[in-house]
């Protein structure tokens, strides 16, 4: 969704439970958005990029997922955004994979055993530490794996 042609864009969306199936192209399209929220949303067998969002700020996805296609791919200026699948009380495969990220890049002293598909304290402990130890993560330092924390963690 892009401007229209007076190139005007509402300031705000929440969209909830939509699918796309087999739409033989990219899915969601996104531009110059603030404030889009978008909830259960699904990308079935897109062909293409299931999700492509650029200059979004302040946006949230919660519970997306995009099978048989491309994934997500997001550029631009994101404001504050976060991965939402890695908040308190979460449960799912990125959680796990974030834990023994942390632990091959030094930071699994956290856990006292090994990290696992649901979000805790010690993986909000752990992903601080991380932010802490890298200069250009500080001044965000809230335990929250935003895309630059994620970018940094798994380069």
């Amino acid at each position: 969704m892009a401007a229209n042609p007076a190139g005007e864009r509402p300031y705000s969306w929440r969209l909830h439970s939509v699918m796309a199936n087999n739409c033989r192209t990219n899915s969601f399209v996104f531009e110059g958005h603030t404030d889009l929220t978008m909830i259960d949303f699904q990308a079935i067998g897109c062909w293409s990029t299931g999700f492509k969002l650029t200059n979004c700020a302040n946006s949230t996805l919660i519970a997306c997922r995009a099978e048989w296609g491309y994934g997500f791919h997001s550029t631009g200026s994101w404001g504050n955004w976060s991965v939402s699948g890695l908040r308190p009380g979460a449960r799912n495969s990125h959680v796990a994979a974030l834990g023994k990220q942390l632990i091959k890049k030094g930071f699994g002293r956290f856990y006292e055993e090994g990290p696992g598909p649901h979000w805790t304290a010690v993986d909000r402990a752990a992903v601080r530490a991380f932010q802490l130890a890298h200069k250009e993560l500080r001044s965000d330092a809230d335990g929250y794996p935003g895309p630059l924390t994620w970018k940094t963690l798994f380069s």
